[in-house]
């Protein structure tokens, strides 16, 4: 006998959270993929599950711990560091690559920085 489509697609869930998610470690003590995407799942009527359920079945991407070092490796140099040089440039009126040049404006540019909260 023939697995029913549901049946496959649990089989197939429980691969990919094996392979990858449950290694993941944002989630709370003791839970796993397939229940906090079912939990989630729940919020959504028949049809709209399909769809969700297709979503993440296509879209979904995993970051593993490396992947996510990289992301934080990069955070601050690519999105921070250029969206307070450029806050400290327009309160001077000034081009961005001038920020380090101009001794008020670098000192914005430290004051916006240790104004600024980050936490992970």
């Amino acid at each position: 006998m023939e697995p029913s489509r549901g049946h496959a697609r649990i089989r197939v869930l429980g691969l990919i959270a094996r392979l990858k998610y449950d290694g993941y470690r944002g989630y709370v003590a003791g839970a796993r993929f397939i229940e906090s995407l079912i939990d989630w799942l729940q919020q959504f009527d028949a049809h709209e599950r399909a769809v969700a359920y297709a979503f993440i079945r296509t879209r979904l991407v995993y970051l593993g711990p490396y992947e996510l070092q990289h992301l934080v490796d990069l955070f601050f140099p690519e999105i921070v560091q250029r969206l307070l040089r450029d806050e400290a440039a327009s309160r001077h009126s000034l081009s961005s690559f001038r920020v380090w040049s101009n001794a008020a404006a670098a000192a914005t540019y430290k004051r916006l920085l240790r104004q600024s909260l980050f936490s992970v």
